[in-house]
C-alpha cells in the first residue's frame, strides 16, 4: 500500500531576496556587442572552415599537422583563437578558447566575425 503525504503550498514560505539600491534594474543594464578583432597578416579566405575548441581541440591539433599559425582571432583585446592553414587540407583552421574561455555573451559575434573574415563555402 502506497501513502502519499500532501503538502499545502501555505506550509512552503517562498521569499525572494530583498533588491538593494546597488543593484542596477534590468533596464539599466545595456548590452554592448563585443569587438572582435585579427592580427596577423597570413589570414585569407579559404573554402572551408574547422573549428575546434578547448583542451579536447588542443590535443587534435598537435595530432593534426597544423602547421604555422597565420593569425589570431581577439575578442576585446583577449586572444580567444589561433587561425592556423595546414597544407593538407583545404580549410582554415581555429583553434578556439585554448588560451581564454570565451563568454557565452561573446559567442555569436565571435562566431559571425569568423564567418565574415575567412569566408568558408561550408
Amino acid at each position: 500500500m502506497t501513502t502519499h503525504t500532501t503538502l499545502s503550498i501555505d506550509s512552503v514560505r517562498f521569499q525572494l531576496p530583498p533588491c538593494h539600491a546597488s543593484e542596477p534594474d534590468s533596464q539599466d543594464i545595456q548590452y554592448q556587442e563585443p569587438e572582435v578583432g585579427f592580427i596577423g597578416s597570413g589570414i585569407e579566405p579559404r573554402s572551408e572552415l574547422i573549428v575546434v575548441t578547448g583542451r579536447p581541440g588542443v590535443a587534435w591539433g598537435k595530432d593534426a599537422n597544423l602547421g604555422e599559425e597565420t593569425g589570431l582571432v581577439a575578442v576585446d583585446r583577449h586572444t580567444i583563437g589561433s587561425i592556423m592553414r595546414p597544407k593538407w587540407t583545404k580549410s582554415n583552421v581555429v583553434v578556439s578558447e585554448h588560451l581564454t574561455k570565451l563568454p557565452e555573451s561573446a559567442q555569436r559575434a565571435y562566431a559571425q566575425a569568423i564567418i565574415d573574415k575567412l569566408k568558408p563555402e561550408r
